[in-house]
């Protein structure tokens, strides 16, 4: 479920995702930075109980596939979903943790694939992306939400489509969110 977005003024999705939308967890990059850090026996409750459909013809669609996917997340400490989700989108998300380290919720950015190639989101989007995921962290830890920590699912959805990426403005714009002010 998304809990924050803040949104460009040409929206990368063909489908409206505002406040409230659900996707699969198995198929987008927030929610396999959600999954990851779960226990074994969880995600395989929630694999129990969801079915795992191909929403596109790059999606994972076995428990087995995903589960190495959410391994390389762990390594990794971001998530890609490379068109998983909806063709011709390509996002990276990463962990919000608490002041325990407990992964709580997740940030990311999404792109058309003619707009952001993968390594566009790891050498441009995800540094911006940990800067501004510090600030949310300091103020998650300065909080101090007691009942955050347990909190079962919540997503942060960041989208820019301007400027182009290769420009240092675009990774201002994004550390610069309005999100985080």
């Amino acid at each position: 479920v998304y809990v924050a977005r803040a949104q460009s003024k040409r929206s990368v999705y063909a489908i409206n995702v505002t406040v409230g939308s659900r996707f699969p967890c198995y198929s987008t990059s927030l929610g396999r930075v959600l999954l990851a850090w779960r226990p074994p026996e969880e995600i395989a409750d929630i694999f129990s109980r969801i079915e795992i459909e191909a929403r596109t013809p790059n999606t994972l669609t076995t428990p087995a596939k995903i589960k190495a996917a959410l391994a390389t997340v762990r390594e990794r400490d971001y998530a890609i979903s490379n068109e998983e989700t909806e063709l011709g989108i390509r996002s990276i998300a990463i962990p919000l943790r608490n002041r325990h380290g407990m992964v709580v919720a997740a940030l990311n950015t999404s792109f058309q694939v003619s707009y952001a190639t993968a390594e566009d989101l790891t050498e441009i989007y995800l540094p911006a992306l940990r800067g501004v995921a510090g600030k949310i962290e300091a103020l998650i830890s300065r909080a101090k939400l007691a009942r955050f920590s347990s909190m079962a699912c919540g997503k942060v959805s960041l989208g820019i489509s301007r400027p182009r990426p290769n420009s240092p403005k675009a990774a201002r714009a994004l550390s610069d969110s309005e999100l985080v002010r």
